[in-house]
C-alpha cells in the first residue's frame, strides 16, 4: 500500500527529505500522516512544506488527529500564513486538547 511505502521510505532517511506528489484523492495526506506517526514515534522531528498553506494545515490536522488517536503526544508549530489559516489550526488543536466525554 502507498502509505506503507511512504512510511518505509521516510524511516530510511537520515537528515534528508522525502517528496510526495500525486493527484487529488491519491492518498498523500493519509500516507503523510502515517509517515509522521512513525517518525514521531521514533523520536524524529518532522517538517512539512507544500504548495499552499491549506495543504500544510490539512496534513498537520490529519497527522495531529492520528497522533492523538494513537496516544502519541507531539508539539506542532505553523509559521507563516494568513490569520484565517492560523485560527483554523488553533481551533483544531484546542478541540483535540478538550477532554473526551
Amino acid at each position: 500500500d502507498g502509505a506503507a511505502l511512504v512510511t518505509a521510505a521516510a524511516m530510511r532517511l537520515s537528515r534528508s527529505y522525502l517528496c510526495v506528489q500525486g493527484p487529488p484523492g491519491s492518498g498523500k495526506t493519509y500516507a503523510g500522516a502515517q509517515a509522521i506517526l512513525a517518525l514521531v514515534r521514533s523520536g524524529q522531528r518532522v517538517g512539512i512544506t507544500a504548495h499552499s498553506h491549506a495543504a500544510i494545515l490539512n496534513l498537520m490536522r490529519s497527522a495531529l488527529q492520528l497522533l492523538a488517536r494513537e496516544g502519541v503526544s507531539a508539539r506542532a508549530v505553523k509559521i507563516g500564513g494568513d490569520k484565517l489559516a492560523t485560527e483554523r489550526l488553533r481551533k483544531t488543536l484546542q478541540t483535540m486538547a478538550e477532554p473526551k466525554g
